[in-house]
């Protein structure tokens, strides 16, 4: 049995990149993929697209399903979820992959741009999150798996907490602030997850580990 056999991941950003290449890994592992992201087909200037994807995913033998969705749209993305199910059932694993980029100097940079990267990288992994955490804690597991960029400033960890305003402007709050993310439900202190690198190993006894989604 492949390692992630009966388990539902969503990525999103994932017509090219890393976003497709994580799908397709999980796909060669045995998941059922949800593809989600803006480029259903060809782009007009960029490589890769949904189809693409998927059409190389589905070569592993498994079910995949693909979410046309713009995540800097509130109202586009707060179906994201919803339709991932509907398609492939309960989301075992989120991948917040998708990112927006955009470098320029300060007196230059319009409010629209500063709106746009607040929602594609603070709000729109965190509405997706809220969506899925729900059907995780009814079944007592579930994993999220939050991409950032090697430029980000990591803080001591674990326990993380999500930051808020702050965090959207410096990173992640440290471990002794008393905003610290607690874990959900029972299995001694960890809230029954179990340490390694598959996902139903990806929790540490305290249930606020991170660790890699691969070996």
């Amino acid at each position: 049995m492949r390692r992630y056999e009966n388990r539902t991941a969503v990525v999103t950003g994932a017509s090219r990149g890393i976003g497709a290449g994580i799908a397709e890994r999980l796909a060669a592992e045995g998941a059922r993929v949800v593809l989600a992201a803006r480029t259903l087909d060809a782009h007009p200037t960029l490589e890769g697209s949904l189809t693409e994807t998927a059409e190389r995913c589905a070569a592993y033998g498994g079910s995949v399903a693909v979410v046309v969705a713009d995540l800097s749209d509130p109202d586009d993305r707060s179906s994201v979820i919803e339709r991932a199910v509907a398609q492939l059932g309960p989301v075992d694993i989120l991948v917040n992959n998708a990112a927006a980029s955009i470098n320029q100097p300060l007196d230059e940079f319009p409010l629209s741009r500063r709106r746009l990267t607040l929602e594609v990288n603070v709000q729109a992994p965190l509405d997706l999150a809220q969506a899925a955490l729900g059907s995780m804690i009814e079944r007592g597991e579930g994993w999220i798996v939050n991409v950032s960029s090697g430029s980000k400033r990591h803080p001591t960890g674990p326990p993380y907490d999500l930051g808020g305003q702050r965090g959207a402007r410096i990173g992640l709050h440290p471990p002794d602030d008393p905003g610290i993310l607690r874990p959900h439900g029972g299995g001694g202190e960890g809230g029954g997850g179990r340490e390694g690198g598959a996902p139903e190993e990806c929790a540490s006894r305290r249930g606020h580990g991170v660790y890699p989604l691969f070996d």
